[in-house]
């Protein structure tokens, strides 16, 4: 299922019309229907707000398939966004640069990504499925935030640095990121921890703190050692994180 016709599933089962999903966007009714009919496609950050406006899965918008040459040649084509990445520091890699550290053509990699933005999406939820199982069930049995951050998803973090450090880095894919991890992560915990409404504004200072150290941290070519920067942020938080939320 191609990206538009997620769009229109979506408009069929909230029964909205184009004009209606557009006002809640904050679109033009003309651009629904281009991205319904595969004219044009959103940006990544138009499908971050809509999974966000209507609480979806972070992986809505992702084509799953048991099928072996879909999923090789899905995953081969990760692979060479991946290393075209590590060349194109400053600009975001075309899909013609793509085709050329895969074995694929371009017209290949059209079936399953008609725009980079698709697939800086892709890359986004697949480095996030990695991570995220390990910390969904510490936090629905409702253990310390910090612990959370600090010995069960950084250790996760750094053995993905190298690949981290283009997201948290290359300048067309860091803000994108930041934001689907910021996002991810404060809904995550929101959904499971118990807590009252005035607190929430805390646990929004709490995410965007501890997001923000490991941006610094990964976004190094050489970050410091694992052990290092749990100790500096326990060494930062010498108190429960119980103290921020209560």
């Amino acid at each position: 299922m191609l990206i538009g016709d997620h769009i229109y599933a979506l408009r069929q089962e909230k029964y909205l019309t184009q004009k209606e999903l557009a006002n809640e966007l904050f679109v033009s009714s003309q651009l629904i229907s281009n991205w319904e009919r595969h004219i044009s496609e959103p940006t990544t950050e138009m499908l971050l707000k809509i999974i966000k406006h209507y609480q979806l899965p972070f992986d809505y918008f992702t084509e799953s398939s048991k099928d072996e040459p879909f999923m090789r040649e899905k995953e081969a084509i990760v692979t060479a966004f991946v290393q075209s990445m590590v060349t194109c520091p400053d600009v975001m890699p075309t899909l013609s640069q793509v085709s050329k550290y895969s074995d694929l053509s371009l017209e290949q990699i059209k079936k399953y990504f008609s725009t980079t933005d698709e697939l800086i999406y892709e890359f986004i939820v697949i480095i996030d499925r990695k991570i995220n199982l390990q910390v969904s069930l510490q936090v629905e049995n409702n253990k310390d935030i910090v612990e959370i951050f600090v010995f069960d998803m950084t250790p996760m973090l750094y053995e993905r640095r190298t690949v981290l450090n283009l997201l948290y880095s290359h300048p067309y894919v860091k803000d994108i990121w930041t934001q689907f991890i910021t996002e991810k992560y404060h809904q995550l915990l929101l959904t499971h921890q118990n807590m009252k409404k005035s607190n929430q504004l805390d646990l929004e200072y709490l995410v965007e703190l501890l997001t923000t150290f490991i941006s610094v941290w990964l976004r190094q070519e050489n970050p410091e050692s694992l052990e290092v920067f749990q100790n500096r942020v326990l060494k930062l938080f010498d108190h429960k994180s119980k103290n921020w939320i209560s």
